[in-house]
């Protein structure tokens, strides 16, 4: 109970996180990225709780929480692996990155220009967190896919 409570933890970071970036973007619509990323933490929300439920009613545990496991696996590192794709590595210090990341930059006017409301460095620090959340998230739910299958296979 306590790595569902983990991954509760962890989806909540990840909806907020993802959430704040779509809710601050200035110019147009977030990247798909990271609509992508509030998906997921809905989606590791529902199956940590549902996980959580498993452990008290019988009929959700077994093959039902591994096949659940398994995709939360599968969506979490699609999620870490696109934003780690898209953000690379650089600091949150260096303007040239920021202001031509899409993920980060907030969008851009139609001259193409970053906004003066965007703060690009709490984007930057933000989409950051997400990334390491997400590949926290990913390690938990393969612990709890581990457990699923060893206690569906014990069951048998």
């Amino acid at each position: 109970m306590a790595l569902r409570g983990l991954e509760i933890f962890f989806a909540i970071l990840i909806l907020g996180l993802s959430g704040h970036l779509v809710a601050s973007q200035v110019y147009g619509g977030a990247p798909s990225s990271t609509n992508y990323n509030v998906f997921l933490g809905i989606w590791l929300l529902v199956i940590a709780l549902l996980g959580l439920a498993a452990s008290f009613v019988s009929a959700l545990g077994g093959v039902v929480m591994f096949a659940l496991d398994a995709l939360s696996v599968l969506f979490s590192f699609a999620g870490g692996v696109a934003y780690a794709v898209k953000l690379g590595a650089h600091s949150c210090s260096r303007a040239s990155y920021t202001a031509h990341n899409v993920v980060i930059n907030g969008g851009v006017d139609k001259a193409g220009a970053v906004g003066p409301a965007v703060n690009l460095g709490n984007r930057c620090r933000e989409a950051q967190a997400d990334t390491a959340f997400i590949w926290f998230a990913f390690a938990a739910f393969c612990a709890s896919c581990a457990l699923s299958a060893t206690q569906w296979r014990g069951g048998k």
